[in-house]
This record gives C-alpha cells, structure tokens and sequence, in this order.
C-alpha cells in the first residue's frame, strides 16, 4: 500500500491489522487479506485496459542495474539485477522476507511453551528454501562465511573439514 506499483494504486485496497500479536491474530489478518485480494483481482479483470502486454523489439542497455521491490504475503521480497553485454542478465541478488521475519521469533517464542513453537514459527509461513544458507562468524578473527545448501549438506555427510565443528 505504501508503494504501488504498475496499477495496484488504482485497484480498491484494504490495509487489515489486529489487536492481538499471536498466531490467531496473523491468521485473521491473512484470512481478510485473501479476501481482498480476491476483490482486487475482480475489480482488476473489470478494469483491465487495452494494448499490447509485449513490446517487441526492446533492447536492454548493458551494465545498468535496477533494484525493485514487491510485498509478499511474507513481506517485502526485494531483488536487484544488472544487464550484460548480450542482452541477458548478468546478476541478480533476492532477498526473501522470510530473512527479515527470522529476528521476530526471539520475541515471539519467549514465554510460551516448546510445544506451541511450531505454530508460531508456521504462522509466519516462513519460506524454508529462500534461506536454505546460513552464515558462520568467527568472533576472534572477524570474519564470516555463508555456507549454501549444499555445503551443509556435504558436511553432515562426510563429517570432515567442516566449518561447523
């Protein structure tokens, strides 16, 4: 709501909040939010303008980047890219939201019992695959390592030259 892109500042939007700061709270919010994205969906279809959706010919101009944004059901995803020499992409970086809502659980676990974590953490319907990497940082030296997917995968395989130990 704060910054509409393409048509969504023309589309009919409700912004829903509760009282409550639990799960049953962000399970009403996002009930409603369906519900309005249904009706947005609706009144977009009424409302969908004439014109091509392609154009042809377009060239990008290399070495330029764009960072752009979107909100999520999670919350903001954000995504920066930079165009080649060859008319393709040359890198593109993605910052899911799940990476913003981690912090929370510190605040929202405390006080509550073992059993209730799983729906907590299940409320922020957290995207498991979007942050499947995890950063090791070594306090005494000052450095820091992301270790992928894959790696972790490899090291809980052989057991060896791992930075985990």
């Amino acid at each position: 709501a704060d910054h509409p892109f393409v048509g969504y500042g023309l589309l009919p939007m409700e912004v829903h909040s509760e009282q409550g700061c639990d799960v049953i709270s962000r399970l009403k919010v996002r009930i409603n939010e369906v519900y309005t994205a249904l009706n947005m969906i609706d009144y977009g279809l009424d409302n969908l303008p004439g014109g091509p959706l392609m154009v042809e010919g377009f060239t990008y101009i290399p070495h330029r980047f764009a960072l752009g944004f979107a909100e999520a059901p999670r919350g903001d995803d954000i995504h920066w890219s930079m165009t080649g020499d060859n008319q393709k992409l040359y890198r593109w970086r993605c910052r899911a939201a799940t990476y913003a809502n981690w912090p929370t659980l510190r605040y929202m676990l405390r006080g509550n019992t073992v059993s209730d974590a799983p729906l907590i953490i299940g409320s922020l319907d957290p995207c498991y695959s979007c942050t499947d990497r995890m950063t090791v940082v070594d306090v005494r030296k000052k450095k820091s390592k992301v270790v992928p997917y894959k790696e972790l995968e490899r090291y809980s395989i052989e057991r060896k030259n791992s930075p985990l130990k």
